[in-house]
């Protein structure tokens, strides 16, 4: 999931560099599964699309070590500017949504 930091100077908050990503928070499976759910939906099918199994990081070495728990809060954005972001699956559903009607993918 793809996180902006942002200033913001001005109006009624602080000034200040404040992190900004969708609301909610998931595991990296369940963003894999969710975007195969969703394109399934889309798409009108439910054969031919990938299977994901979940898995953890000890059982993928990789040379960075990745966070266990990389939540962030967003509770600071939303009470000094009234930003409130919408729900990860909601984001994810509108990309692909909109990826799939302009690659005339789908029913």
């Amino acid at each position: 999931m793809a996180m902006k930091g942002i200033i913001l100077a001005g109006g009624s908050g602080t000034a200040g560099v404040y992190h900004l990503m969708a609301s909610g928070h998931t595991s990296r499976f369940e963003f894999a599964r969710a975007i195969i759910d969703i394109m399934e939906e889309i798409s009108g099918t439910t054969t031919g699309w990938a299977s994901v199994k979940p898995t953890t990081s000890d059982q993928f070495p990789l040379p960075a070590k990745r966070p266990r728990n990389p939540v962030i809060s967003k509770d600071r954005i939303e009470r000094e500017y009234g930003i409130k972001m919408l729900h990860w699956r909601d984001q994810v559903r509108t990309f692909l949504r909109e990826l799939a009607a302009s690659r005339n993918w789908g029913r």
